[in-house]
């Protein structure tokens, strides 16, 4: 199966962008994040497991169902009462009653509002309250993890200037206390978990370059205990980091009737901090501070709930943040309630003729930058590594010098129907229009177009280009250049015949001296 993203740039006046459109003949563009329909629904959710925590805790998990333009994410139901909306497959409820049954459901959907049926009912308890203490002798054969305190089984924890972040694994779960500061009283800074599971990640932020700090994490069981998991320190770098970072990836708004689902991948940088969602009904935020504030924090998923009640189009930008305070360009996508046609919104964006060609740029002027390098242009395609995140660039002297917004789009490898957009904006220095994005997942030809919306000619305009994405070399397999690797060849094929000859020189000097030794025995 061919494997392609279409990249599309689109510069627009003053406060307007447009996430996505199709090229046509025609003379209007439609703009949408999903093209084409879909009446078929996803496949029943199966395999819902339900399993008490603690007193106030239940973790469910479920298999994953199937589409045919692919799973947007999932409902989980408590007692017949939507609870959440996810794209992962597994959820904590929390803050339950003690001693109580609790039945969940799970029902899935696509990109084009198809609901599943439900999945069968999975039923629970919550732990009583108060539950028995155990002791270090106690045999608790329903749970063996409680009869010891919980320990860590991983923990790495990655200084940067103004932060650190922290990845830790216990034996068992727990919820997690973590206090630090630059002396042992901690300056009252601590982060606390609400939920028990044995896998944590977390932020410390707004730290101060080049300090040392000291830090103490605690483990809390369903039980109670407290147990000390680790007491150290560490020391932020002195460095100071201005570089962006980079997007999130694959950003999608779903409409659920007024809901809007919300979906993206976070970053994998090690100084990523938190996302900060917003939305505006008349254009997308180019700003942090340019709309509705709709979510700030380290989830990767989000309902906004009545969203479309008033405007059937909201725009939403989603900017990713590192602890040293820089924020990314800015992830875009739209959502649209069902019914509402964009042409007849009041205050919805112009629809723009389409022509080719854009004056005074072409595709050898796009630049792409990764691990530090300009990316060089072979045979007409751009070529970057996969599994690498890459910056996309076009210099800004191009461009007329008024306000303006430009978009980077790119449609889904496979689930060609789902399309992804990033803001780009000036660098410091004005010299580039430019968002950082994160590695592609798969290799091959990725077929790129750039599309210029003129806002004074109400027009798009576009031109094309490929990148060709090499697939990544696995670590036990070094690119060994073919002349090195001939003359490494000759190399070992000598030294086998050196061997080889050693081997052969040692038979005969042995079988000579048993001859002599022979000889001397006969006489």
């Amino acid at each position: 199966m061919s494997q392609c993203f279409r990249i599309s740039i689109i510069t627009l006046g003053i406060l307007l962008a447009v996430p996505v459109f199709a090229a046509s003949s025609d003379a209007n563009v439609i703009m949408r994040t999903l093209i084409g329909t879909d009446t078929g629904a996803p496949t029943t959710p199966t395999g819902v497991v339900t399993t008490p925590i603690a007193t106030s805790q239940i973790d469910i998990v479920w298999a994953s169902s199937t589409d045919d333009t692919g799973v947007t994410g999932y409902q989980l139901y408590r007692d017949a009462v939507l609870i959440t909306t996810t794209a992962l497959l597994n959820f904590s409820d929390t803050g339950l009653t003690a001693s109580t049954t609790y039945s969940y459901t799970v029902v899935a959907f696509d990109g084009f509002s198809n609901f599943s049926s439900s999945s069968l009912a999975s039923a629970t308890s919550t732990f009583a309250l108060p539950p028995p203490t155990p002791t270090a002798t106690s045999t608790d054969t329903q749970n063996p993890s409680t009869r010891v305190p919980a320990s860590l089984t991983s923990f790495s924890l990655t200084p940067s200037t103004n932060g650190a972040r922290v990845v830790f694994e216990t034996s068992s779960a727990v919820q997690y206390l973590l206090r630090y500061g630059e002396a042992s009283v901690y300056d009252g800074s601590s982060i606390k978990s609400n939920v028990f599971a044995k896998s944590h990640e977390t932020m410390l932020t707004g730290l101060t370059p080049g300090t040392r700090y000291e830090y103490e994490l605690f483990g809390y069981d369903r039980f109670g205990r407290e147990v000390l998991l680790k007491r150290d320190s560490f020391t932020t770098s002195d460095e100071v980091d201005t570089d962006a970072p980079a997007n999130v990836s694959f950003f999608t708004a779903q409409p659920i009737t007024d809901d809007v689902f919300l979906n993206w991948t976070l970053p994998t940088e090690n100084d990523f901090s938190y996302v900060r969602i917003l939305r505006n009904h008349l254009f997308f935020p180019v700003d942090p501070n340019d709309g509705y504030l709709v979510y700030e924090g380290r989830a990767s998923s989000f309902r906004d709930m009545e969203a479309l009640s008033k405007h059937g189009t909201q725009y939403y930008t989603i900017f990713s943040y590192d602890s040293s305070g820089n924020r990314s360009s800015g992830a875009i996508a739209i959502a649209r309630k069902a019914g509402v046609v964009p042409s007849e919104e009041p205050d919805g964006l112009p629809v723009a003729s389409t022509t080719p060609g854009v004056p005074g740029i072409d595709f050898t002027q796009v630049e792409i930058v990764q691990n530090g390098k300009v990316m060089p242009l072979k045979d007409g395609a751009l070529q970057i590594a996969q599994n690498n995140p890459f910056t996309v660039r076009i210099p800004y002297e191009l461009f007329p010098q008024q306000l303006k917004v430009i978009t980077v789009t790119l449609t889904h490898p496979t689930l060609k129907q789902q399309v992804f957009s990033f803001l780009l904006r000036a660098n410091q220095d004005f010299t580039y229009y430019e968002a950082t994005l994160a590695a592609l997942p798969e290799a091959g030809e990725y077929e790129v177009t750039f599309s210029v919306f003129n806002v004074f000619a109400n027009e798009i305009m576009n031109f094309a280009g490929l990148v060709e994405v090499s697939k990544a070399t696995p670590l036990s397999e070094p690119v060994v250049p073919t002349e090195e690797r001939e003359v490494l060849l000759r190399i070992l094929l000598w030294l086998l015949l050196i061997i080889l000859a050693l081997i052969t020189l040692r038979f005969i000097l042995f079988g000579r001296r048993r001859r002599e030794d022979n000889e001397a025995v006969e006489k």
